[in-house]
């Protein structure tokens, strides 16, 4: 969390964990559905986990990288970069584990198969839909730095501020050379 805050910024580490948390969350119910917890199901669960973060933060990445764009134009570059590279992974991801579908044991069908696929088609969910969809609500009430002062919106009008007329100034007031700083 701590490298991704500090790569990201706090806003877009927000949204990137948020969109991981609730895949892992989906993962865990879907994979225990009608299943016994039990050592098996706990190690597919970990295996599983390792997928998560590769699908959101392709897109987090691409999102970051043109902080000068407009949040629209922004979301819409991330995309172009992020989702071909997504959706490649996913289909070299689901190449290898095709191959376990056709193992003659139930259990690494059903305990290594099957949530990996069940990741693996989350994944491509979140990467592609969730996440632009986080990305683009944190994006909208982000504040653009100023790029200089002729460009900016941010210079206006100088309004004259009348002095305050409180007391005798002490340091004015004192012989010269005398000031008295203890009071």
């Amino acid at each position: 969390f701590i490298l991704s805050w500090m790569l990201l910024g706090f806003r877009l580490t927000t949204a990137h964990m948020i969109s991981s948390a609730m895949m892992l969350m989906e993962l865990w119910g879907l994979m225990t559905y009608g299943r016994k917890i039990n050592v098996f199901s706990v190690i597919a669960v970990v295996l599983v986990v390792n997928f998560t973060p590769v699908f959101n933060s392709n897109m987090a990445v691409a999102f970051k990288g043109n902080a000068e764009m407009e949040p629209a134009q922004r979301m819409g570059v991330a995309m172009r970069v992020a989702l071909p590279a997504t959706l490649q992974g996913s289909l070299c991801i689901l190449g290898a584990i095709l191959p376990l579908f056709w193992s003659r044991t139930p259990l690494i069908v059903q305990y290594f198969a099957l949530p990996s696929v069940m990741a693996v088609l989350l994944g491509l969910l979140h990467g592609c839909i969730i996440s632009p969809a986080f990305l683009a609500c944190v994006a909208q009430n982000e504040v653009q730095p100023a790029v200089s002062l002729e460009v900016s919106e941010c210079v206006g009008v100088a309004i004259e501020v009348p002095t305050l007329r409180a007391g005798p100034n002490l340091l004015q007031s004192a012989p010269h050379g005398k000031s008295d700083k203890s009071k």
